[in-house]
């Protein structure tokens, strides 16, 4: 697998908005180094071919959700008059993602 660059981990963290210095991301670069170490070599030694997918490694059980009741809806305005911003009947918020 190939190395993750320092470069590339500056622009994932300018995506996400992280503030760290050059030791953090060479400390981060060597992290990411050894995982994929880690994955080469189960990757050479456990052969997954008969394998199935998992997407979830425990059982899931519902039983504990509750019936769906149907209750007497809010009326619109009423829930928009505790808005800040309304614009064309629906609530406007400030931009939180690029």
């Amino acid at each position: 697998m190939e190395k993750i660059s320092i470069e590339k981990l500056k622009e994932l963290a300018l995506n996400l908005k992280f503030d760290m210095d050059e030791k953090q991301y060479q400390t981060l670069q060597d992290e990411f180094d050894i995982m994929l170490r880690q994955m080469e070599a189960i990757n050479k030694t456990v052969d997954t071919t008969n394998v199935e997918p998992m997407s979830f490694p425990f059982d899931v059980c519902f039983s504990y959700l509750r019936d769906d009741e149907i209750v007497e809806e809010s009326p619109r305005d009423e829930i928009l008059r505790n808005a800040n911003k309304v614009v064309e009947g629906q609530i406007q918020i400030h931009k939180v993602v690029e």
